[in-house]
């Protein structure tokens, strides 16, 4: 197999701090909402300087809130089409077709 990515290398320096969180977080039993999320909910917004962060489960909730966001602002309506590369992830696009958006493959040039 050729090696990618050393995950463990990388993650090295973060390895107590990480330890030290994923045991604090299976002790409190919070794992959706509670106070670690809130907490970076706020300092994830600080850090990208708007008022409001929403933590999501995973990709596929995130995109669903942004282009539902983007057809209640008016950006978008149902049927309009929305590019993705021709090799992404099945959840980038079920997200566009739950919003009624019509999914465009296109192929990524080098």
């Amino acid at each position: 197999m050729i090696p990618f990515l050393d995950l463990k290398k990388l993650n090295a320096p973060y390895k107590e701090v990480l330890t030290a969180a994923f045991k604090n977080t299976l002790h409190k039993g919070d794992y959706i909402l509670g106070d670690a999320v809130t907490r970076f909910e706020n300092e994830f917004a600080d850090y990208c300087g708007t008022k409001y962060c929403i933590g999501t489960g995973n990709g596929f909730d995130a995109l669903q809130l942004i282009f539902k966001g983007y057809k209640y602002l008016g950006k978008l309506k149902e049927g309009d089409e929305v590019l993705l590369a021709a090799n992404s992830y099945i959840a980038t696009v079920l997200s566009v077709m739950h919003a009624d958006l019509k999914p465009v493959f296109v192929e990524i040039e080098t």
